[in-house]
């Protein structure tokens, strides 16, 4: 069994264009990654967004409610009617 010239040759532009399809899928994979990561920070932005505003309404409450709510006469019974005294100390 001989093997001719012409068998050689369509072997290896077959394999050319396989190794050639081969590389454009790598590319066309690596685009895909890049923009599944493109959307991932998009959606992380997001939900960070989210919870700054939510910790921006919630944190002052909790605070007040933390401080105006202790049952020591020393953290709280010095202010007078609380607020003006604790706007005056807060801005300090």
């Amino acid at each position: 069994m001989a093997v001719r010239w012409r068998d050689r040759t369509a072997d290896r532009g077959r394999l050319c264009s396989g190794l050639a399809n081969i590389g454009a899928i790598e590319e066309r994979c690596s685009a895909l990654l890049v923009l599944h990561a493109s959307l991932a920070s998009k959606h992380l932005a997001v939900v960070s967004r989210r919870l700054a505003a939510v910790a921006t309404i919630f944190l002052p409450i909790s605070f007040l409610a933390g401080f105006f709510g202790q049952n020591f006469n020393v953290l709280t019974g010095s202010i007078e009617k609380g607020w003006p005294a604790f706007w005056s100390s807060a801005w300090d």
